[in-house]
């Protein structure tokens, strides 16, 4: 009953209906129980938040000051750079800073820096093969929106300290851009959620 609910409640049990948009802070401690009735519970547990331009320029600096390497590996990336996993150069007073959501700072375990030329893209795909979550952090406003598929079905238009937290099993791809797009790719390992 919703007009039980007061600024003093320590617990809130609420079952939703299909369809239910539930929005609160982030910082709110929050769990879903999973009924084995008939109904499989499905739901989509998406964070978006605007990192400072402090941090934005802390990270900038970083990258300007380390020697990137391209990733070896096939990726989906399509006219543009992609770094091997530089991970290991951020502090973790850094990660924090990006991810400080539930302690996943702790929990990643890879960081690529993406920067695509004039007419660059990322092709369709989803990271469920090696990680439960993903995100994105954009470094600079431009064209090329992330686009998310089923059961998301949103594009996001990169701006600068947007940082997108999403499942890993959700299909995305980046629209071409008409500008350079600068982005970090990170991702919290399946064995350590």
């Amino acid at each position: 009953n919703t007009t039980e609910i007061l600024n003093g409640n320590e617990l809130i049990h609420f079952r939703p209906q299909p369809g239910t948009l539930i929005i609160f802070p982030g910082y709110l401690e929050h769990e879903f129980s999973v009924d084995h009735g008939i109904e499989p519970f499905r739901f989509i547990h998406w964070n978006i938040q605007a990192i400072p331009d402090k941090t934005i320029d802390e990270i900038n600096n970083l990258l300007n000051t380390i020697n990137l390497k391209e990733t070896l590996a096939p990726t989906m990336t399509v006219g543009g750079f992609q770094s091997q996993n530089i991970y290991n150069m951020f502090s973790k007073k850094l990660l924090k800073k990006i991810l400080p959501i539930n302690g996943f700072y702790k929990k990643i375990y890879h960081i690529h820096y993406i920067k695509y030329n004039q007419d660059g893209y990322q092709k369709e795909h989803n990271h469920a093969h090696k990680e439960k979550y993903s995100f994105i952090l954009y470094l600079n406003n431009s064209s090329g929106d992330t686009v998310f598929k089923e059961p998301i079905n949103k594009r996001i238009t990169p701006e600068l300290g947007k940082l997108i937290f999403f499942k890993s099993d959700v299909f995305h791809r980046g629209e071409i851009t008409n500008s350079t797009k600068k982005i970090l790719v990170g991702g919290i390992a399946k064995d350590v959620v």
